[in-house]
């Protein structure tokens, strides 16, 4: 007994609703593309300097908490080698 194929009207513009839907998303995705490689890399720039400025700050506070009882405020040394003295700085890269 051979199978025959009814058509599913409903069922066909449901597939074809659903297929117009992803191609418009696909769509807009392709043209946002261009514009978020125009505008990101201002934004990734930006937040490359707010890191450093946010490691300079938290490198500032570690040394003051963990350094400079021993090394001075400005690397001067109290019962510690001096840091900021020129032979040290040769001798380091």
């Amino acid at each position: 007994m051979p199978y025959k194929f009814q058509s599913d009207t409903e069922l066909e513009k449901s597939t074809n609703r659903v297929t117009v839907w992803g191609v418009v998303l696909m769509v807009a995705l392709a043209a946002a593309f261009p514009l978020y490689r125009w505008v990101e890399p201002t934004g990734r720039t930006d937040a490359r300097a707010q890191q450093l400025e946010s490691l300079a700050e938290q490198g500032g506070d570690l040394w003051s908490i963990s350094c400079s009882s021993c090394h001075g405020l400005a690397g001067e040394g109290l019962t510690a080698p001096a840091l900021n003295s020129t032979q040290f700085r040769q001798s380091t890269t």
